[in-house]
């Protein structure tokens, strides 16, 4: 255990609502408007987002997001002292790091009469799933969502 991070020991609990997981914790500022987006300063392997400044990789844009997202960095967990002596083991391994590392990008094989075989594509992202196999099946995606990568639908080097 000596890649945890103990929220308590930076951050009086008693004044948020904390959403932890070992990789991201969301808080809420319960008690006042305490600014501590600094607290982490010292300690290299987490970052500190204040609301209205996190990455748009994480997709937080709306009134309800956390006023805090705190994130770990890769092999790295954050919780609390409570949360650690109530587990009866510690999680070997784990989602919900940052998708910029190379070590969370997924891997994906497809085979059948709609892809060109032994081709190599660059990384995306899991949501671009959806219009793929939407495609695939020959079925009409619903075109709101933002975040697609449109190029890779009407990539002629993945489709036959």
């Amino acid at each position: 255990l000596d890649k945890v991070i103990l929220l308590d020991t930076f951050i009086d609990l008693d004044k948020y609502k904390v959403i932890p997981s070992f990789a991201v914790t969301h808080l809420w500022n319960l008690k006042d408007d305490e600014d501590i987006s600094n607290i982490f300063d010292n300690e290299n392997n987490v970052q500190i987002f204040k609301k209205g400044q996190f990455p748009k990789r994480y997709h937080f844009s709306n009134s309800d997001s956390p006023d805090y997202l705190i994130v770990a960095d890769l092999g790295w967990s954050l919780t609390t002292t409570q949360k650690l002596n109530q587990s009866k083991s510690f999680p070997g391994g784990m989602h919900g790091y940052d998708s910029n590392y190379l070590e969370m990008h997924g891997i994906f094989f497809a085979n059948g009469p709609s892809f060109k075989s032994g081709v190599r594509i660059d990384s995306f992202e899991n949501i671009n799933l959806y219009p793929i196999i939407c495609k695939t099946l020959e079925i009409p995606p619903y075109k709101e969502n933002v975040y697609w990568d449109y190029n890779l639908l009407n990539n002629s080097i993945i489709f036959k």
